[in-house]
């Protein structure tokens, strides 16, 4: 019968770094609240006010050819400036833009001519590198994105378009889009840096789909995302007056109605007077159908009033205030939301539900 030594040191502990392989270990609560009242542990600064934190990222998703990259250089000149882009806010920072598909002269003359129509009067801060024609991976120039970042404090990387930093990766697969999305954030951490990166449409017509499904590919580019601003060509745009509306989904902030904008060239601009109503194929009468699913995924994890809850839902999903209390119905009947009266207001929020047998199949309204 064997039995312990006393006089064998047990082996020491290994040290905490060691134990969770440079990953930051669990804290208690004490410790959290604490740095909480202390202001130790506070948000980062807002890029965007209302939309993108410091270390945030964020997807653009529009349709080929709908003048994005006007609309991210705009948004570099105006957060290197720290003047307000589309009515929001900018905090004033060094911007890094990627350009990955222009001619030499084209990003610094497109900057110039928007520099000159938003009467910007200072882009010292904004820094481009263009690689056009490169052989490129997310791979071969992390490191050096990272370096660049936190040598001249960048606050906001735009990558336009990301596709090119794919390496081929299959933009429907889910697994290779999670390690791009990884890669990014990586980056956004290291750096100290929100991340913006531009993407295309799915195929169809968008008009039919919530602004969560509009980026082509895995529904990745969808749920991993801070900030979501999609947009999409209203009933009234023509070649000649082009009309769109944007959309917000945003993860940190409360919900954000959208927004018109008209094309001035060379920038878009805010135009609160716009109908909000989408083009459709062949301006025809759309089949459109809203779920219960839809209108729960506007809800997200907040706790909203029914009638911010209603707009947000009818501007998202061009949906009537009608068809948008009867999906709020069919949620409350399957128990998937839960109600409170604070005074005259009744807020909703999101039931957690802890059988999964009490999940029951979306009901489709036909608008």
């Amino acid at each position: 019968m064997s039995r312990i030594r006393d006089d064998v040191e047990p082996d020491p502990p290994l040290p905490v770094a060691d134990i969770w392989k440079g990953l930051p270990p669990p804290r208690p609560w004490a410790e959290l609240e604490a740095d909480l009242e202390s202001g130790k542990l506070k948000p980062p600064e807002e890029i965007i006010k209302g939309l993108l934190y410091r270390g945030g990222k964020m997807i653009f998703p529009a349709p080929s050819k709908a003048r994005k990259t006007w609309m991210l250089l705009y948004l570099a000149a105006c957060v290197c400036s720290g003047q307000p882009w589309l009515g929001f806010d900018t905090k004033r920072c060094p911007v890094l833009y990627l350009d990955l598909e222009l001619l030499l002269h084209e990003a610094p003359l497109r900057e110039k001519l928007i520099k000159e129509a938003a009467k910007l009067w200072n882009l010292s801060d904004l820094h481009i590198q263009q690689l056009r024609g490169h052989k490129l991976s997310m791979k071969r120039i992390k490191e050096g994105l990272i370096e660049y970042c936190k040598k001249h404090d960048i606050g906001l990387l735009i990558i336009d378009p990301w596709y090119k930093l794919s390496g081929g990766a299959d933009e429907i697969g889910t697994e290779g889009v999670a390690d791009l999305m990884s890669e990014l954030e990586e980056i956004a951490r290291e750096a100290n840096c929100a991340v913006a990166i531009s993407h295309h449409f799915t195929k169809g017509d968008s008009s039919q789909k919530s602004v969560i499904d509009l980026a082509s590919g895995s529904g990745v580019f969808g749920r991993d995302p801070d900030l979501i601003c999609g947009m999409r060509e209203l009933a009234d745009s023509t070649d000649e007056n082009p009309l769109v509306k944007m959309e917000f989904v945003v993860r940190s902030f409360k919900p954000v109605r959208p927004i018109g904008l008209r094309w001035e060239f060379p920038i878009w601009v805010r135009d609160d007077t716009l109908d909000l109503k989408l083009k459709t194929p062949g301006n025809a009468g759309r089949p459109v159908s809203a779920t219960v699913a839809n209108v729960l995924e506007i809800l997200g994890d907040q706790t909203l009033s029914v009638s911010d809850w209603s707009d947000l839902c009818c501007h998202s999903l061009d949906i009537s205030p009608r068809t948008f209390r009867g999906l709020k119905a069919e949620a409350l009947a399957h128990g998937q939301i839960e109600t409170e009266n604070k005074g005259r207001n009744v807020f909703c929020r999101k039931t957690i539900i802890k059988n999964h047998e009490n999940i029951t199949k979306q009901t489709t309204i036909s608008l």
